[in-house]
């Protein structure tokens, strides 16, 4: 396994909301080096919907981090995947 520098997880008790925003505000803590950010993104489905409560931030998950708006905030630091 990979020393890391810095690693984070994307909250899924956070309120559904503005997924970008609590991304973009961890993606400021990224230090220079190896970093980890980890989340647990999904499609929309119905089974989803059935099998996990918080579905609205996975889902939110799944759509910023294919986000053009992400890559931008991404390019901006300095960050390359």
């Amino acid at each position: 396994m990979p020393l890391f520098d810095w690693m984070a997880g994307v909250p899924l008790k956070n309120p559904p909301g503005n997924r970008l925003t609590a991304v973009a505000l961890l993606i400021e803590d990224c230090i220079p080096g190896l970093n980890f950010l980890f989340l647990i993104a999904a499609e929309d489905s119905h089974e989803l919907h059935s099998i996990t409560g918080d579905w609205k931030n996975r889902v939110g998950d799944f759509e910023v981090f294919g986000s053009q708006h992400l890559r931008a905030i991404m390019n901006k630091e300095g960050i390359t995947v």
